[in-house]
Parts: structure tokens; sequence; C-alpha cells
């Protein structure tokens, strides 16, 4: 692998050898959120690949430019946006731009912090959103179920959007620390997971305009923050009826994401076959025709809690031993 001073070979940055009492021991309380990868393959993720010169470069200005701005973003997600934006045209100047703007968006809903404490209406916020991570892809990835389909908007009105969108960012926070956490004990890159959607229970009352909107204002927030971090969205037991939906709302996603969209009827063998070309029968939940018993288990489980101080400890760590009160690169 190429070496480079930012880190950013094949293998994540600062990245040291673990040892056995750095996995999260979270089985027994939220399988989901262990950082054991559990692949079936001894595949290379397409994001561990090294560094080309406009990558570097990009790179190199990014941490110049917003030296002492970004103390709190790691390498990885500094890279998912010099990628995710390359293929647009005067491709460094609209990643500076988009870069500066996400530091501006972080600072406003207070993100570099969101995960050192859990919202007093966690338990309330999980009751409303049935999602999380569950099981891992053939190759290690972790999968993210939402049964949108169980969303029911005057639930989401007394809990009130504010408290929605906060619970979705740290949803989001929450996955992109368990991806680099995951990428430490493997030992090489991996910032893209996979998203399932079970649509099951959909209706008219998922397409008024103010849940629409609601949900337009979620996805441009995930495709504008988090670049690159779709490799698959399976939308299963769609209703013909979504498909109206649909039109509404995905224009705001770029091509390329929906291109990694796969919609799917409500056949369960259809669903199932096409889970299973990526994902194992014993990883794919029974209530889509699997073989897992485990539920998904909402945010601030309390093993993303000890994933979270591991993270913080060891990162911490890597840039000399600094005080874990203090913003290290995560």
């Amino acid at each position: 692998a190429t070496s480079n001073n930012l880190g950013l070979s094949g293998t994540p940055c600062c990245f040291h050898t673990p040892t056995a009492d750095m996995s999260a021991n979270d089985a027994d309380l939220c399988p989901g959120y262990s950082t054991e990868a559990k692949t079936t393959s001894t595949s290379i993720y397409e994001e561990a690949k090294d560094l080309d010169e406009y990558e570097l470069n990009t790179m190199t200005t990014l941490r110049t430019k917003f030296s002492g701005e970004d103390r709190a973003i790691s390498d990885t997600y500094a890279l998912q946006f010099v990628r995710g934006y390359r293929s647009e045209k005067d491709a460094e100047k609209v990643t500076i731009e988009k870069y500066s703007e996400m530091l501006d968006t972080r600072k406003k809903y207070g993100i570099d912090t969101i995960l050192d404490q859990r919202p007093e209406f966690w338990e309330e916020f999980n009751t409303v959103r049935k999602l999380g991570v569950l099981g891992r892809t053939k190759e290690g990835r972790p999968v993210f179920y939402e049964r949108l389909g169980m969303y029911e908007p005057q639930e989401g009105n007394k809990l009130g959007f504010d408290k929605v969108f906060e619970g979705h960012i740290r949803m989001q926070e929450e996955m992109r620390v368990l991806k680099e956490s995951m990428s430490r004990k493997m030992g090489q890159r991996m910032y893209k997971h996979v998203v399932v959607l079970d649509m099951n229970g959909f209706g008219l009352r998922h397409m008024s305009p103010d849940v629409v909107r609601k949900l337009r204002k979620l996805m441009s927030f995930d495709s504008f923050m988090y670049p690159e971090s779709l490799k698959h969205l399976y939308i299963v037991n769609a209703p013909w009826i979504f498909q109206k939906a649909w039109t509404m709302v995905k224009g705001i996603l770029h091509e390329t994401t929906q291109k990694r969209i796969k919609i799917v009827g409500k056949d369960q063998k259809t669903i199932l076959r096409k889970l299973t070309r990526i994902v194992d029968l014993a990883q794919i939940p029974t209530w889509l025709g699997g073989q897992n018993e485990d539920d998904i288990c909402g945010i601030c489980s309390e093993n993303f809690e000890e994933v979270w101080k591991k993270a913080r400890l060891e990162t911490c760590e890597d840039m000399g031993g600094q005080d874990e009160s203090k913003s290290c690169r995560f």
C-alpha cells in the first residue's frame, strides 16, 4: 500500500492491531452494534483502495484550509466528501464548499458532541421510529433496517419533528462511528453500509404533504452530510401506492445514489432472493423471512455506548494520549 502522512492507505488512519479486550462485549444486548465484522469472504472493500494523486492533494487542501475547524472529523469521513463530489464539474472547488457547509451544519446542530450523552427522549424516539442495525452482509458490512411502514405520523407529531430530527442525526452518527470502529477491527477502510426499508403497512397516512416534506428534509440531510455512505438500499414490501410517494422524494437524491436503490414488492420469495444475494439467511430478521430472531435496538443502546467509549479512547491514544474530554477525530 502507498503510504502518506495522512494515514490514508488501505488501512484506516491510526489503525493499530486490536486486542481481545478492545471489542465491545455487546452480543447479548444488541448484536447489530458489535464491532465484529463476521465476514464470510476475503474480499477487499472498494473504499479501502489507496488514494490517488487527486484524492491526496484534495485531502491535504481540506486539512490545511480547515485546520483547527475540523478537529472532530476523521480522515475517513473527510475522504467521503473527496470521493463523493469527485464527479462534479470543478470537483475540488465543490468539495471544499460542501466540506465547509458540513462543518457549519455540525456546529449548528452540535453534532460533534451529540454522542456524548443520551437525549432525554431517546426511548420515545425508539418507540416512534422502528430502526437500527441488525446483522451483516456476506462481506461484513452492517445492515441498517427501518420498519417505515410502522411509522405513525401522529406519534411523530407528538414527539415533535425537532426531536425526530435530532434522533435521526444521532442515528447517522452512531452508524458512522460503528463503521469506523469495524474498520479498525478489520484493518481496512469501510464506510458504506446497506439499508433495508420495510414498507409493510405503508398507506395514505404516509403521503400527506407534511410527512413528505419531513421525509425530504431527512433524505436531503443524509445525502449532503454523509456522502458515499450507501452501498445498497432495498425498499421491500412496497405497495403500489408507494411508487407515487417515491416520485415525490427521489429527485433530491444524486443519480449515483438512485442507481443503488432497488424497490421490491410484497412477494416474500422475491424479497429473500434479493436480500440473500448479499446477506446470509441467518442474518436476515425473521419478520422478513430470515432466521435472525434478534430485534433492532434503535438509538442509544447500551452496547453502542461501549463502542463509543472505546472508540474515543483508542482515537485519543492514537493522537498522542490526549485527555478524553477533548474532541478527538473519529
